[in-house]
């Protein structure tokens, strides 16, 4: 005759006995060794990619080297654009995840809206080319995939932005996470590169467009994988 509160010995141990077994099958997953050109393939990798805090805290870290570890200097007028910038990028960030995530974000840096685009108007010499090329490069060196283009009204400026790039993108190029190679480069309209922290290939295009009726020639993009 069994009491009310008798041991059930067989669901115990089978209960340890399945949690013994899931451990184990992921100590086996994350011993699992595979040659460098499979990381982006694997489960992990994927799921690094897919976080928005990542790559968002990965993007805060990447700004705060340029400022802590290089010794770049930004104006208050220069704060606020980054931070706009900064804020169109979310969406690109979190993509499907940026609902769940409204509240942390608004938490995190006080926002009240998210937008995808935005327009400002700066005065000249106010660091609107450095502060693009500077978050252009830092969104490079930290997302998966990032790609950016730039559209100037006439070449010189085109040529401008991208050597500000380069510019930017040199300080990052010996860093421990940011470090990235050069994969290719068309004269001053496209510079791709392999970024360390991301293992993708990131390109940036500039363009003149302003006066040519909006139209760009590209070249056909080469097979760089």
């Amino acid at each position: 005759m069994f009491s009310s509160n008798h041991i059930e010995w067989g669901k115990i141990g089978k209960g340890l006995l399945a949690d013994y077994t899931a451990k184990a099958e992921r100590i086996k997953e994350l011993s699992i060794s595979e040659r460098k050109y499979k990381y982006q393939f694997m489960d992990t990798m994927t799921e690094i990619q897919c976080s928005g805090r990542l790559k968002l805290a990965r993007f805060d870290r990447a700004y705060e080297y340029l400022k802590d570890k290089c010794g770049i200097r930004i104006g208050h007028m220069q704060e606020k654009l980054f931070l706009a910038i900064r804020i169109i990028f979310l969406p690109l960030m979190f993509e499907s995840d940026l609902v769940s995530n409204i509240k942390h974000l608004s938490k995190l840096y006080g926002i009240k809206k998210i937008f995808n685009m935005f327009a400002a108007l700066y005065p000249r010499r106010e660091g609107k080319t450095v502060m693009t090329a500077i978050a252009a490069a830092i969104f490079m060196v930290s997302q998966p995939h990032g790609n950016v283009i730039c559209y100037n009204l006439a070449k010189r400026q085109a040529d401008g932005w991208m050597n500000q790039l380069l510019e930017y993108l040199n300080y990052f190029r010996n860093s421990e996470e940011f470090g990235w190679t050069e994969v290719d480069k068309t004269g001053k309209e496209t510079y791709t590169i392999r970024a360390k922290a991301t293992g993708t290939l990131n390109t940036a295009n500039s363009y003149p467009c302003g006066l040519t009726d909006g139209k760009i020639n590209t070249l056909k993009k080469k097979n760089l994988d």
